[in-house]
C-alpha cells in the first residue's frame, strides 16, 4: 500500500495544482519464468549486494527441476533453466531486484511491485499527458526487447483522472498497432469505469466509489458464508466466527484505506472555501457501506434476534464499528509515516512545501494531500536509519537464564560480592508516571559510588525509551571518564529485557539513536549488559530508580531527547481508545434502560461468553441482556400472534423469569453461587442474576442444574 499512498499523494498533489494526470499499468508477461539468472547477478554485483547474498541467489536458482502431476500420473523431472519458483516468498524479491533498472529510470513518475508496472504523467492537458505517456510506454517496451522482457498488451490499461467534467478521454498510441484505450465498461452495466492496480480501484474523479463497492462486495460475500456456517442451537462457537470475521471479512473490507480515508475532513483548497480550513471529505457513504458488511458479520458471529439493537452487536461481540476500524487504520498509517526510514517513497511526501513569496513567505505551505494531513497527526520523531543485524557473542542468550526474580537477585547478589575491585558497574533505569518520563544511572567500582546522573525526556516516550537513554548516558559518562576507569571491564546491569534485547544485538526503532551510540561504545570498549532484577533490594538498582523518579519531575528535557516512536505509537494507542470510548457512550444514550442498567464496557476483545458459552446458552444470555427474545412483551410488540406467552408454570414470560420461576427455584440448594436465601423481590432477582451473568460459566452451569430453557421455558 506504500507505493499506492505515493500515487494518490502525486495526484491529489497535482490536482490542487488544477492539472490533469493520466496512468498507464503494464503487466510483465510470464514474469518469474523469464527471470535470466546471470542478468539477476550482474544487476544485483552492480546494485552492491555483498558476495554471500549474490551466493545465495545463485544456489536459489541453479539445479532446478519440476514435473507434473496430474491426477495418479507423474511425468519426469526436467530441468529447469530460468525463472524463479512462484510461491518462495523470495521470488517477488528477486524480480523487483531485477526490474530496478527499469524503474529507477524515472522513479518519480514509475511505480512497480513485482511485476506489475504504473506509469503516469500529469500537465494540463490530457492530450498532452497522452503524449508523453506514448513515448515512456515506448522506453518501456524497448527496455523490455534489450532485456528479453515480454509485456503483455491485452493487460495494459489507461485511466485519466481529472476534476474537469469534460468528456475527453484520448487513448496512449504508442505505435500504430499499439494503442491503449481508456478503461470502459460493458454497455449496460452502471458501474463506474475503474482501473486495478494493486488491489485498489482508481475512477476519474479519484472518488474510489468502484473500489468501496467492490471492496465491501467481497467482505460481504464472506459474512454470508460465516452466516451460513452456524444458527441458534448448532454451529461452531462464537469465538472461532468472531476469529473468522477479525481474519476475512475486516481485513477485506478495509483494504486500501490509507488511498481514500484521509479522516472525515479534508484541507480546504484556499481558506475562502466555506470559510474554514478543513471541509468534509465525503467518506460518509464509503464507511456506511462498509458498516454494512460489517454488521453483517456480526450478526452472523453471535446467535441473537434479527431486531437485536446494532449497537449491542459490536458491544458483545467485541468487533470494530466501520469508523473504529477505519480511525484505527489511520492511526496505524499516520504512526507508519512519522516511522519509515527517509529513503522510503512516503518519507520525502509528507514534508510540506516552503513558501517563496507572499505573506508566510519562509513558512511551510498547507498540506493539501491524505499522506500529509495524517503524517500530522502525529509529532515527528527521528526517523530509523536502516542498518545490518548484528549478532555479537551472547546476544541470543535470554537476559533471565531461566531464573524466577527472586533466583535472580540472590544469583546478582553473589556475582555482584565476588566481582574483581577493577570492574566497573553502571546501574541504569527509568521512571514514567502519566507523561513524566526520566532516566538514572549510578556508576560504582569495588563497591563504592563514585557518579550518579538523571533526565527527563520528552512527554512523548515512554519508559521503554527512558531505559536505552538510562543505559547509554550511563555508559557515556563512564567511557568520558579518566582512563582508570573507562579502560576497565565496563558491566551495564538493567531491569528491562525487552531493553537489553536490543542493546545486545540490533535497536528497536524507537530510541534507535542511543542504541546506536551504545553499539558504537562497545566496538571500542569491553562493555557487558547483564540483567538486574529490579525492585528487589539491590542498593545500585534502587539509587537508579529514585534518580529516574527525580529525572522525571526536572523542568527541562535533555536536548537529544526528541518523541519517540514508541512515544507516538502510545498517541495514536490513547486516541484511538478515546474515540471508542466516544463511541460507546453515545451509543449507550440510544440503548434502552434495560441494556444499559448492566453498565458494560466496550472493548475491541473477544469476550469470555462467546468462548465458555454453547451457542443455545449464549442467544439466552444475549437476550436476557437485549430483551429481544422469547419474552412475553417482545411478542406483543411485534405481533407474533401464534407465541406462547406464559411459562409451563403458568406466568408471563420476562428476561428475568429464569431465577423467578417456582420451578427453577425448586433446584436452589444446587445454585451456583447460591445466594443466603430464594430471591423473591425483584431487585433480589436482578441482583442475583447480575452476579450470574458476570461469570459465564456460572450461567451455564445454571442452565444445566435447572434445565430451565430445555424443560420449563419451552417456546
Amino acid at each position: 500500500m506504500d507505493l499506492v499512498a505515493s500515487f494518490v499523494h502525486d495526484t491529489e498533489q497535482a490536482l490542487a495544482s488544477g492539472l490533469k494526470v493520466s496512468m498507464v499499468t503494464l503487466d510483465v508477461q510470464g514474469a518469474f519464468d523469464a527471470l535470466l539468472k546471470r542478468r539477476l547477478l550482474q544487476r544485483m554485483r552492480r546494485q552492491g549486494w555483498p558476495l554471500r547474498v549474490l551466493r545465495l541467489a545463485d544456489s536459489f536458482l541453479t539445479d532446478r527441476h519440476v514435473r507434473v502431476r496430474l491426477e495418479s500420473a507423474t511425468t519426469d523431472y526436467e530441468r529447469v533453466r530460468c525463472g524463479t519458483p512462484q510461491g518462495s516468498p523470495w521470488s517477488p524479491v528477486l524480480y523487483m531486484l531485477y526490474l530496478a533498472e527499469l524503474l529507477q529510470q524515472d522513479p518519480k513518475l514509475r511505480f512497480g511491485y513485482a511485476d506489475d508496472i504504473c506509469l503516469y504523467r500529469t500537465s494540463n492537458t490530457l492530450e498532452q499527458n497522452a503524449r508523453l505517456l506514448a513515448g515512456d510506454v515506448k522506453k518501456v517496451l524497448d527496455w523490455g526487447n534489450a532485456n528479453r522482457v515480454a509485456f503483455a498488451p491485452e493487460k495494459c490499461e489507461l485511466l485519466h483522472i481529472t476534476r474537469s467534467r469534460s468528456n475527453d478521454n484520448p487513448p496512449v498510441t504508442v505505435t500504430d498497432d499499439f494503442v491503449i484505450h481508456p478503461v470502459r465498461e460493458p454497455e449496460g452495466s452502471d458501474r463506474t469505469p475503474a482501473l486495478r492496480w494493486l488491489g485498489v480501484w482508481f475512477d476519474r474523479r479519484l472518488t474510489f466509489k468502484r473500489h468501496i463497492a467492490e471492496r465491501v462486495g467481497k467482505a460481504t460475500q464472506v459474512a454470508q458464508h460465516i452466516r451460513g456456517l452456524a444458527s441458534t442451537k448448532y454451529g461452531p462457537p462464537a469465538s472461532g466466527l468472531r476469529k473468522a470475521v477479525i481474519t476475512c471479512v475486516i481485513p477485506t473490507a478495509l483494504y486500501g484505506t490509507e488511498a481514500w480515508y484521509g479522516g472525515r475532513t479534508k484541507p480546504a483548497r484556499n481558506l475562502s472555501q466555506a470559510g474554514k480550513a478543513a471541509v468534509s471529505a465525503r467518506v460518509g457513504n464509503h464507511i456506511a457501506e462498509i458498516q454494512r458488511a460489517f454488521t453483517l458479520a456480526a450478526k452472523a458471529t453471535i446467535p441473537v434476534w434479527r431486531t437485536t439493537p446494532t449497537d449491542t452487536l459490536y458491544r458483545d461481540t467485541g468487533l470494530p464499528t466501520a469508523q473504529i476500524a477505519v480511525d484505527q487504520a489511520l492511526w496505524r498509517f499516520s504512526y507508519r509515516l512519522r516511522t519509515v526510514d527517509r529513503g522510503h517513497p512516503l518519507a520525502k511526501r509528507t514534508e510540506l512545501k516552503p513558501i517563496t513569496r507572499g505573506r508566510g513567505a519562509g513558512g511551510a505551505q498547507r498540506p493539501k494531500t491524505k499522506v500529509q494531513t495524517v503524517a500530522r497527526m502525529l509529532p515527528p520523531v527521528q526517523r530509523p536509519v536502516l542498518v545490518p543485524p548484528r549478532y555479537p557473542p551472547g546476544s541470543r542468550e535470554d537476559p533471565t537464564l531461566g531464573m524466577t526474580k527472586e533466583e535472580a537477585a540472590g544469583a546478582f547478589r553473589t556475582w555482584y560480592s565476588n566481582l574483581p575491585a577493577t570492574d566497573v558497574v553502571v546501574f541504569t533505569d527509568g521512571s514514567q508516571e502519566g507523561t513524566d518520563v526520566g532516566y538514572g544511572y549510578a556508576i560504582y567500582q569495588g563497591g563504592r559510588l563514585l557518579m550518579t546522573g538523571r533526565g527527563r525526556l520528552d512527554p512523548c516516550s515512554i519508559v521503554f525509551d527512558a531505559e536505552v537513554t538510562g543505559a547509554w548516558k550511563g555508559l557515556q559518562a563512564a567511557v568520558s571518564a579518566p582512563p582508570d576507569l573507562s579502560r576497565r571491564r565496563i558491566w551495564v546491569c538493567l531491569d528491562n529485557t525487552g531493553a537489553i534485547w536490543g542493546l545486545r544485538a540490533n535497536a528497536a526503532p524507537s530510541s534507535q539513536w542511543a542504541y546506536l551510540k551504545f553499539h558504537a561504545a562497545t566496538d571500542t570498549h569491553d562493555v557487558r549488559v547483564k540483567w538486574c532484577p529490579g525492585h528487589c533490594d539491590i542498593e545500585g538498582n534502587e539509587l537508579a530508580d529514585k534518580l529516574a523518579k527525580a529525572g522525571s519531575k526536572l523542568r527541562e528535557v535533555d536536548r537529544d531527547c526528541t518523541p519517540t516512536a514508541y512515544g507516538i505509537k502510545s498517541t495514536a494507542r490513547k486516541a484511538a481508545k478515546i474515540s471508542r470510548s466516544q463511541w460507546w457512550e453515545a451509543a449507550q444514550a440510544r440503548l434502552s434502560p434495560r441494556y444499559r442498567r448492566w453498565k458494560l464496557r466496550y472493548r475491541l476483545r473477544c469476550p469470555a461468553a462467546l468462548a465458555a458459552l454453547t451457542r443455545p446458552a449464549l442467544h439466552h444470555y444475549l437476550a436476557i441482556r437485549t430483551g429481544h427474545g422469547d419474552f412475553a412483551w417482545y411478542h406483543r410488540k411485534f405481533r407474533h400472534d401464534d407465541a406462547k406467552l406464559h411459562c409451563s408454570c403458568g406466568r408471563e414470560k420476562d428476561p428475568e423469569y429464569l431465577v423467578r420461576c417456582r420451578k427453577a427455584q425448586a433446584s436452589f440448594d444446587l445454585w451456583p453461587h447460591r445466594p443466603t436465601r430464594r430471591p423473591n423481590t425483584r431487585d433480589e432477582q436482578i441482583r442475583y442474576l447480575s452476579e450470574l451473568m458476570k461469570d459465564p460459566i456460572s450461567f451455564q452451569e445454571f442452565l444445566n442444574v435447572t434445565a430451565f430453557y430445555n424443560t420449563i421455558y419451552a417456546r
